[in-house]
């Protein structure tokens, strides 16, 4: 998670970044970049509630297989274990190892030359030139070694280690201008970073290849029962509707299988997303133990709920990966909201 911290910031190198804590503890960083934000949300609007936060609510009558978002990714950052095989520019999958990579760094490989001189000229989906970041990466690899970051105190000495790594990584960055977060700046980041990145998928086996931030999407709640499902990309991701959803009703998406049993998504998400679903399908099938629905997408995009034990696919309430859509067009430039704020 460091690394898609980092990833994070390389993303937007020219923003002017400042890191905020507010009385309460709770820190924010904001920056002068801007994004996307003005057309992706369709048919939909932003609601909020003491309860709940932010979500997303339908603008008015949404019908079945409705695109209600088309977020473009805000940064990407591939697993270690995938670096060497999944090509930095343009994200396509080699057979094996790719034999172009980046001459100054082991951070970047490539599929081809070609890829490799735009990666480093333009940058690519969710990340900067690397013509621009290459010196920083050099420092990476002291940060593989720790893992994922943690709130068990015995383990505060490394994570000590692990911030002090990662302010020297932005020290080598000339655009970073800002004074260096501290320790529980970072970790509060970081934590809201895993709550908030969506997996890419190489195939459509389930094997994941890395990390992806949407900022559009990120503002979807989850249910066990949605009435969307996320077409997950690498450059974008698209949120469809898939039943009829009337205006002022709640839009959800899956964060998890929905297909797993209650006592599993409920400690999925307490693991990964810190909170216990209490939505009306985890309530009744809590409630009675032995009935368990399953999520099934029939013809049209519609959705079928069928008793579990039929034959269907297992899809849960995220769909198959869509094919690599190209890169976004640049933004127009205007001013925006913090690209952070909208990780709530």
């Amino acid at each position: 998670m460091v690394e898609d911290a980092f990833a994070a910031v390389l993303c937007r190198p020219r923003c002017e970044v400042t890191l905020r804590t507010a009385p309460s503890g709770h820190v924010s960083l904001r920056t002068s970049v801007v994004h996307a934000g003005d057309g992706c949300w369709r048919s939909a609007r932003m609601g909020s509630s003491a309860a709940a936060g932010r979500f997303m609510v339908a603008a008015s009558q949404i019908a079945p297989d409705d695109v209600v978002c088309d977020a473009p990714a805000y940064c990407v950052c591939t697993f270690e274990e995938w670096r060497k095989r999944v090509c930095a520019s343009c994200f396509s999958l080699g057979s094996g190892r790719l034999t172009v990579r980046c001459p100054n760094c082991e951070h970047a490989f490539y599929c081809s030359e070609q890829c490799r001189t735009r990666h480093r000229i333009e940058g690519s989906v969710g990340s900067a030139p690397h013509g621009r970041v290459c010196a920083a990466l050099r420092c990476f690899a002291p940060l593989r070694k720790y893992g994922k970051s943690t709130a068990n105190p015995k383990e505060a000495q490394e994570w000590a280690r692990v911030s002090a790594a990662f302010r020297t990584l932005l020290s080598r960055c000339d655009w970073w201008h800002a004074p260096p977060p501290s320790d529980d700046e970072l970790f509060a980041l970081v934590s809201r970073l895993d709550s908030n990145i969506f997996g890419c998928f190489v195939r459509d086996d389930g094997a994941i290849f890395g990390h992806a931030c949407y900022l559009q999407a990120a503002t979807f709640n989850h249910s066990c029962e949605p009435n969307c499902v996320a077409m997950r990309g690498v450059a974008r991701m698209r949120i469809v509707a898939q039943e009829a959803v009337a205006a002022g009703e709640p839009l959800t998406i899956s964060y998890i299988d929905a297909n797993r049993p209650v006592h599993a998504r409920r400690k999925d998400l307490s693991d990964h997303y810190h909170f216990t679903c209490d939505c009306p399908r985890c309530t009744a099938e809590a409630a009675n133990g032995a009935v368990r629905t399953k999520l099934t997408y029939g013809g049209g995009g519609a959705l079928r709920r069928d008793a579990a034990g039929k034959d269907a696919p297992r899809r849960g309430g995220v769909a198959s990966p869509l094919p690599k859509a190209p890169p976004p067009p640049a933004a127009a430039t205007k001013p925006t909201r913090p690209w952070f704020e909208a990780l709530a």
